[in-house]
């Protein structure tokens, strides 16, 4: 459960971001912003990145108590990128290469498990090779994700969308048939 303080330092973090990198937002301005003292900031948080980490957590719960459909979902997460796209890319030249895929994983994965459970249902597949799709999956997204990013989130996400759900729906059935038990 968040705390209204939660939601204020997030907040305050979020205008923050909106105007510079990551790695130069202190504590200090987050507090000053949100008009708590250090020491509520570290109650709840150990430092700036686990704000961070808390708000994106948040951001990837409401993505999966939304009842929609995965290409709903995508589409969602990439018009909201696009609409923050400052804060974005301040975090994209914040981070190393290597964090952004593990927050970007955490989404992705949560929506590729998703997607495999459902059409998995009737096919007796072993949760190992499950895990092998979804990781499959998840790092070609990630991959095209990040590479989007890199290049200024130019290309129209519904676009992106509907090419990677093309990709998915088309290929997803017959990788669960080839890694069936029943082969």
């Amino acid at each position: 459960m968040s705390s209204p303080t939660k939601r204020v330092l997030a907040e305050s973090f979020i205008k923050l971001l909106g105007t510079r990198p990551l790695n130069k937002i202190t504590v200090k301005e987050i507090v000053e912003e949100a008009g708590v003292n250090r020491q509520t900031f570290y109650y709840h948080f150990t430092d700036v990145f686990d704000l961070m980490r808390w708000i994106f957590e948040g951001e990837v719960q409401a993505l999966d108590d939304t009842a929609c459909d995965l290409q709903t979902k995508l589409r969602y997460a990439l018009e909201k990128m696009v609409q923050e796209r400052s804060l974005v890319m301040n975090i994209y030249h914040s981070l190393s290469r290597e964090d952004l895929e593990l927050y970007f994983s955490t989404v992705v994965d949560s929506i590729v498990c998703e997607k495999l459970e459902y059409d998995s249902a009737e096919l007796p597949v072993s949760d190992n090779d499950l895990r092998f799709i979804a990781d499959f999956y998840k790092f070609a997204f990630v991959g095209i994700l990040l590479d989007w990013i890199r290049k200024g989130m130019k290309d129209d996400p519904v676009e992106l969308v509907n090419k990677l759900m093309l990709m998915l729906n088309g290929e997803l059935q017959h990788d669960l048939e080839l890694f069936s038990t029943e082969r």
